[in-house]
């Protein structure tokens, strides 16, 4: 399977927002994400900071 790992980057480290991820939409300050159970997560105020395509994960950092 070709699902990823969404991150969130911050001053303490990294933290696991969902596993499984199979779709991401970036609309301006929001990223939508949703798991190949349906299951969807909304962020705000948060940008893609780095992509791992090998890794299957994917970055996210706050906005100030």
């Amino acid at each position: 399977m070709c699902e990823s790992k969404v991150y969130l980057r911050g001053e303490g480290g990294e933290q696991e927002v969902m596993d499984d991820v199979a779709f991401l939409k970036s609309s301006g300050k929001e990223i939508e994400l949703v798991r190949i159970d349906g299951a969807r997560k909304r962020l705000e105020d948060v940008a893609i900071d780095e992509i791992d395509f090998i890794h299957h994960k994917v970055y996210l950092r706050k906005l100030c």
